[in-house]
């Protein structure tokens, strides 16, 4: 899941095809505690977002009480920004950050987004005359205190109380706006769609890509998810203004506001609202009207936990990217097919159906060879116990159901008997026993295996009819025979015994 985002749901697909079940609580704990070891890696992310050493605790105080000053909603760019304090890769205030260097700097007032809300921080610069730092990360003090500019050193010297002026990059910025005013469109959509149990469940919202999650008992039908596609677009086409403003909470909320659960509000909110499609409590930043958000295009619906599904959709230039990949991608299968695009999947559909008759074809010839061929690679040899037909055979380049389709044409010829096969594959050994229904009484094929199998270095079993192991030492297959034969004759005369 972590490492190539494979959903739990389809985890658990797979594991019900092999009759294996998936313990969601240890997925959950082992889930956690990879999302407390990536933060530890993140050196600008641990407990030390609010640990800085300074001058004295004096300054610490100074610095510490400004109040927060954020004038990214309005502007991209702030000039004549003082610079309040400096720090060096070790969070240790200095005086000055010179070329090459990394560090953090806080300043007066500033135009940069400090993640938050499932939005990432902007990126950018702060310059002054031939002096510039590229700000690699945002992070906050404290609480509502000042916030923190991750910076590298590009060019001169920044030192405190100089003049700065701070830009934040506007393509990342009207991108991460972009998806992040869709969010609020999908929310408003999936609970007229869903229904009004849909509350969001957490978010993420970057230059490149949203991601929404939410709360629903069930994955989404293809008909229903393109219905929320198509929905969410004819908003954007609409070009509907988004406007903000700062309203007491309980009567933001009392006016059908959307709020986060869990969260904790003030007592004055920012509310962001698209016509009488969404309302919502929100700090982010959005576009001013849908119709900057593009093209809006929903790319997978997972599920995430219990209860909970996932949405991720990309907008603007990221989703002309996508289409215009998948377009690509059509235009191949299609000139391999040499069909037109309302005959793709019917096209499809007919080599499926060739593929697997091919495919069994090509199954029973290897059956029908390996049953024909006397090659010192497919010896066979037949012995008699205590009046019982034991075929022995070595057999190659058959898989798992050739195999068993082989011992079956081989079980029919005995009428009665046991078939012992062993097949060998860059150094492994692959042992089926087959044994006919009338021996069933006194012969177990999978407690044949359980003793054979060890010879040649593995381990298996199976049904008393059919059975199988894996082993590593093919050197023994001679040695397994042999004893084959001792220990069918051995429980035949205990069946008699008893």
């Amino acid at each position: 899941y972590d490492t190539y985002g494979m959903p739990l749901d389809f985890i658990e697909d797979l594991a019900t095809e092999r009759n294996l079940s998936v313990d969601k609580d240890g997925f959950e704990n082992a889930l956690e505690q990879q999302r407390n070891q990536s933060r530890a890696r993140q050196s600008f992310q641990t407990d030390k977002t609010i640990k800085f050493s300074y001058y004295s605790p004096e300054v610490q105080n100074r610095i510490t009480s400004t109040t927060d000053q954020f004038e990214g909603y309005t502007s991209l760019q702030t000039g004549g920004v003082c610079i309040l304090a400096l720090f060096n890769a070790d969070r240790e205030q200095v005086d000055e950050l010179t070329a090459d260097s990394s560090g953090a700097i806080i300043l007066e007032r500033t135009p940069f987004y400090v993640e938050a809300g499932g939005q990432v921080s902007d990126d950018g610069s702060l310059v002054i005359d031939e002096s510039k730092a590229t700000v690699v990360a945002m992070e906050r003090l404290s609480g509502f205190g000042p916030r923190v500019h991750i910076v590298q050193m590009e060019s001169g010297v920044f030192r405190t109380k100089s003049l700065i002026t701070a830009s934040v990059d506007e393509a990342t910025r009207t991108a991460t706006c972009r998806n992040h005013t869709a969010t609020h469109l999908l929310h408003a959509v999936l609970r007229g769609v869903l229904g009004n149990h849909v509350k969001q469940a957490g978010s993420f919202v970057a230059p490149g890509r949203l991601r929404f999650d939410f709360s629903h008992l069930s994955a989404i039908a293809p008909n229903q998810l393109a219905e929320i596609e198509q929905q969410v677009n004819t908003h954007i086409y609409a070009n509907h203004a988004v406007t903000t403003n700062i309203r007491p909470t309980a009567e933001a909320v009392a006016d059908g506001a959307m709020a986060l659960f869990g969260e904790k509000y003030g007592e004055y909110v920012r509310v962001v609202s698209v016509s009488d499609i969404s309302l919502e409590l929100c700090g982010g930043t959005h576009c001013q009207a849908t119709g900057d958000i593009g093209p809006f295009v929903i790319t997978q619906e997972t599920g995430v936990a219990s209860g909970v599904r996932r949405i991720e959709a990309l907008t603007g230039d990221s989703a002309v990217q996508f289409l215009q990949l998948r377009r690509q991608t059509l235009d191949q299968v299609l000139s391999r097919l040499a069909v037109p695009v309302d005959n793709t999947v019917e096209a499809i559909e007919r080599l499926q159906q060739e593929t697997k008759r091919l495919s069994k074809e090509v199954e029973r010839l290897k059956v029908q060879i390996a049953i024909n061929s006397h090659s010192d690679e497919n010896v066979e040899e037949t012995n008699k116990v205590q009046g019982i037909s034991i075929v022995t055979r070595r057999v190659s380049g058959l898989d798992r159901r050739s195999r068993r389709a082989l011992a079956d044409s081989l079980r029919s010829r005995l009428g009665t008997g046991v078939v012992i096969l062993t097949s060998t594959d860059d150094q492994k050994v692959t042992l089926l026993v087959s044994v006919t229904k009338d021996l069933l009484d006194r012969l177990h094929a999978g407690e044949i295996v359980k003793v054979l199998a060890p010879i040649v270095g593995g381990k298996g079993g199976g049904q008393s009819e059919l059975a199988e192991a894996g082993g590593r030492q093919p050197g023994k297959i001679d040695e397994l025979f042999s004893e084959s034969r001792q220990l069918i004759d051995r429980m035949l005369t205990e069946h008699k015994a008893s």
